[in-house]
């Protein structure tokens, strides 16, 4: 198993006493190793990336070719990598084909190129040793799934271990997961943190550090030579630093941690939040994560009270189609009770009706109600909140909590076969959600 790049090269006296069988690091050259056979005889490896893949190149045997010689050609090989040629050659013309088109620090012929040359030659004629340890890369998901077990003592508790694997389960392996490690480029990593970067910088910087931890992991075993997910002289080149994102005005969300106090504001008076239509609507958006527009519009004739389910119909929807929404037990209830404080006050269909009672509620209503009572978020800030949580804190699946705020699939192609709404897996997360708004059914009968 290789080690990590060293920072701190061997000397030729340390390199002679590596004897333990496998593939050492020596430094001096990324990528460098002295491979110890079990026979005992040793031979110097080059591994390198070309073309998305990974190679060991031969260097010859130890002790003929020494540490100075070895990393000499291994910058050799390097050098004739960046300018667009790969040395694994097997014929002495293309040897020369190929040191001609470098620029005059390589003549032709150089010794380099002849000792890889001869280590190439050699292959099938002994035992083909680094060849046979190079293990296939492992996808970014199989790579988390061994750092979090490797982890699992340094997590707080269980509960830490739930939110590291989620964020990355809810942001990363949609476009990393099945992705090989030795794959993964600088690139790659900004697809993932570049959409939220702005808006969850919090959340965002938590996330590139455990990509970091996850392609370390790959870098100490051998599969990577770079990490492309660290900050220091790489992706602070690329992004702005988290302490100096400029947070954005709009859409402000309440912290997750808050939401639950902001739920217990909500029910101090149960009279209130039944027959006050703006504290009714923003209840609604809290418990279901539905759209203000969709909320103030509903109809009394669109929730089934005994299926539990609420059908706004595709003509409210931001996206035209239909969608269903489940109930969790309190949101049951607390619709039940709105639907009799109604019945009592009211002839027409409006859930939401606005002062005179004819006309819905109106789309200013909620938002001056929250910063009259001194809320810094907005409507559709309690959407983001549920979003957060979802992710950070929660297992249920990426695509179950997309689903529940009604958002698209930007796959074409997957959205073609996708012919569910997820809605039992849905209700299951709305109830999580409302136990851990520590809101109950009891409250509200």
């Amino acid at each position: 198993m290789a080690e990590r790049t060293r920072k701190n090269p061997l000397s030729a006296r340390q390199v002679g006493r590596l004897t333990k069988p496998g593939r050492h690091a020596v430094g001096g050259v990324q990528g460098l190793y002295l491979y110890v056979r079990p026979a005992g005889t040793r031979q110097w490896i080059l591994r390198v990336q070309h073309q998305g893949k990974r190679h060991d190149i031969g260097l010859g045997a130890y002790p003929d070719v020494s540490l100075a010689q070895a990393r000499e050609d291994a910058r050799v090989v390097k050098r004739h990598i960046r300018f667009g040629q790969f040395p694994l050659l097997h014929d002495t013309d293309e040897t020369a084909a190929v040191a001609d088109r470098i620029p005059s620090q390589e003549p032709v012929g150089h010794p380099a190129l002849n000792r890889i040359q001869d280590a190439a030659d050699q292959t099938g004629t002994e035992d083909a040793g680094p060849s046979e340890a190079v293990d296939p890369a492992p996808s970014f998901q199989e790579a988390t799934d061994k750092v979090v077990a490797r982890k699992e003592q340094e997590f707080r508790n269980p509960k830490h271990a739930s939110q590291w694997l989620s964020t990355l389960r809810t942001y990363a392996f949609p476009k990393l997961g099945r992705k090989p490690v030795d794959t993964i480029r600088v690139q790659d990593v900004l697809a993932v943190l570049e959409p939220i970067w702005s808006d969850k910088t919090e959340t965002a910087s938590r996330l590139r550090g455990r990509i970091e931890a996850v392609l370390g992991w790959a870098q100490a075993h051998g599969y990577i030579e770079q990490n492309p997910a660290v900050w220091k002289n790489n992706l602070d080149a690329l992004l702005p630093a988290p302490n100096k994102v400029k947070q954005s005005r709009h859409h402000a969300a309440l912290p997750i941690d808050d939401a639950p106090k902001f739920a217990e504001w909500m029910v101090a008076e149960p009279m209130e939040l039944l027959y006050n239509s703006t504290r009714a609507a923003l209840m609604v958006v809290l418990l279901t994560a539905v759209r203000s527009q969709e909320v103030r519009l509903a109809l009394r004739p669109e929730v089934d009270l005994e299926r539990g389910v609420w059908t706004i119909p595709a003509e409210r929807m931001k996206h035209p189609r239909e969608h269903r929404v489940p109930l969790g037990p309190f949101a049951q209830a607390f619709f039940e009770r709105r639907m009799a404080a109604l019945r009592l006050n009211g002839k027409n269909d409006l859930f939401f009706p606005g002062q005179r009672g004819k006309r819905p509620l109106s789309d200013m209503a909620m938002g001056k109600h929250l910063k009259d009572q001194g809320f810094a978020t907005t409507v559709h800030g309690l959407r983001s909140t549920f979003r957060d949580w979802a992710a950070e804190r929660t297992q249920h699946p990426h695509e179950v909590a997309e689903m529940a705020l009604a958002h698209t699939i930007p796959n074409k192609a997957e959205a073609a076969y996708r012919r569910g709404d997820l809605i039992e897996k849905r209700r299951a997360l709305m109830a999580d959600w409302e136990q851990f708004l520590g809101l109950s059914s009891e409250l509200i009968t």
